[in-house]
């Protein structure tokens, strides 16, 4: 019987008092569950955990205290090699193949800022090492061979990321227990999908997209509890930014403080090109992420276009913005950025006769000590250059702009190799010769 037919409801609405009781023991069950197994996994010690990693990462103390260590310290543990050093943040990386968790990680970083480690980063089975991940398997010389060679390294990579994944989630499950899920990144294309462990105040993120890499991301855990996007205003970036122009005694013009990335033995000049340019403007990025968003092949090769697709939403949600222009390379062109302390990415053709060129052209201008004579000697070295070049389509680069001389009509390149590149030197009329007229910058 309803005892208020005006309110619609009856005691068929509400669910008996056993369900409710037998609810609330599953509630309960469920809690004390999740109890014990933290309990348990926290008891996990940093022997085992550094055992089942393959390197000593953690000390037995304080495994937390990595956070806190100088970052030399702790690429001098796992040997990487420096990478990149500014006034704000620096790196260590190597592509020398090392197991991790009994997978072979193909990339080791180490991110730091403000002089203490934030993440460290292992890269498995992905779609831009190729070139060591199969390096035991040469290509035939039969064309027809080839594509079917081709279509294996295509399918065997994929299985290799299933492989690795899976392997990798069940040893952090054995050591941590059962991972959380969650979603990371600060954009659609750039976001992914993300397992968590954590462990005496360090998380452990393994992230697969699928057809593009394995990442394993060891980091603080207290990182986890960002507010979101920590935009910093135009004119503090702007301001920031213009500091870090240098003007030589000689007429150079150079911004400085950009960090290195090294895209290793890979086509991945655009995703590493990008990634030094967004972090320059205070936005975090990871080249793989950055080859995915931007659609980069098996192996390497990037649009420009898709990489303007791949990081414009990003760029954005920072308060910054794109520009892109299809303007000849030249100092008058470039310099209205370069004076602001803003970077150009620049597309051009980079050959072993450029490189060869760039290299010698490089050494002799920094043991130079009459910088008149060197402006006379300029067409010269145009002259040696462009008397045998032979433009190859093939031999598309991304680099970045950093700076010019007026004086000697010259322009300053970095490429994502690693620090011996950070700066390089050729003629305006070579830079003329080798560009692409593709030129993209990030603004405040």
């Amino acid at each position: 019987m309803n005892p208020n037919p005006q309110s619609g409801f009856s005691d068929s609405n509400f669910p008996s008092i056993s369900l409710i009781n037998r609810l609330l023991s599953l509630l309960l069950f469920a809690i004390l569950l999740q109890t014990i197994t933290c309990r348990i996994f926290a008891k996990t010690n940093p022997d085992q955990v550094n055992q089942a990693l393959g390197i000593p990462l953690f000390p037995n103390d304080t495994p937390a205290s990595i956070w806190e260590s100088p970052p030399e310290s702790l690429a001098e543990k796992l040997s990487l090699p420096p990478e990149s050093k500014t006034t704000y943040s620096s790196s260590f990386r190597s592509y020398e193949p090392k197991k991790i968790l009994d997978r072979t990680a193909y990339s080791a970083a180490i991110h730091a800022e403000n002089e203490r480690p934030t993440s460290i980063n292992f890269v498995f089975a992905n779609k831009g090492d190729i070139e060591i991940m199969f390096s035991n398997r040469q290509p035939p010389k039969n064309p027809a061979a080839q594509v079917a060679f081709a279509r294996k390294i295509d399918r065997d990579y994929k299985r290799f990321i299933l492989e690795d994944s899976s392997y990798i989630q069940k040893k952090l499950t054995e050591l941590f227990g059962q991972p959380r899920y969650i979603r990371i990144g600060d954009s659609p294309k750039s976001s992914e999908n993300a397992r968590l462990w954590t462990w005496q105040n360090n998380a452990f993120l393994l992230t697969a997209p699928r057809e593009e890499y394995v990442m394993l991301r060891i980091l603080p855990a207290q990182m986890l509890d960002s507010k979101g996007i920590e935009r910093i205003p135009r004119t503090d970036i702007a301001r920031l930014i213009a500091s870090r122009v240098q003007h030589r005694p000689n007429g150079d013009i150079i911004i400085t403080d950009i960090p290195m990335v090294n895209q290793g033995p890979k086509g991945f000049c655009a995703p590493a090109t990008a990634e030094r340019f967004l972090r320059y403007m205070a936005i975090p990025a990871d080249l793989y992420v950055l080859s995915m968003a931007a659609n980069t092949e098996l192996g390497g090769g990037t649009a420009l276009d898709n990489l303007i697709g791949g990081i414009h939403l990003l760029v954005q949600r920072y308060g910054r913005k794109i520009q892109r222009d299809n303007k000849p390379t030249s100092i008058k062109n470039i310099s209205p950025y370069v004076d602001k302390g803003i970077p150009v990415l620049w597309g051009m053709l980079s050959d072993d006769q450029f490189n060869s060129f760039t290299d010698e052209y490089t050494k002799e201008r920094s043991q130079v000590a009459d910088w008149q004579l060197w402006k006379e000697n300029m067409p010269k070295w145009v002259q040696k250059f462009a008397a045998s070049y032979q433009p190859d389509p093939t031999s598309a680069h991304v680099c970045l702009i950093i700076g010019y001389n007026p004086l000697t009509e010259e322009i300053a390149t970095s490429d994502s190799w690693g620090p011996e590149f950070a700066e390089r030197w050729i003629p305006e009329k070579v830079a003329s010769l080798v560009s692409l007229n593709n030129h993209l910058a990030i603004l405040p």
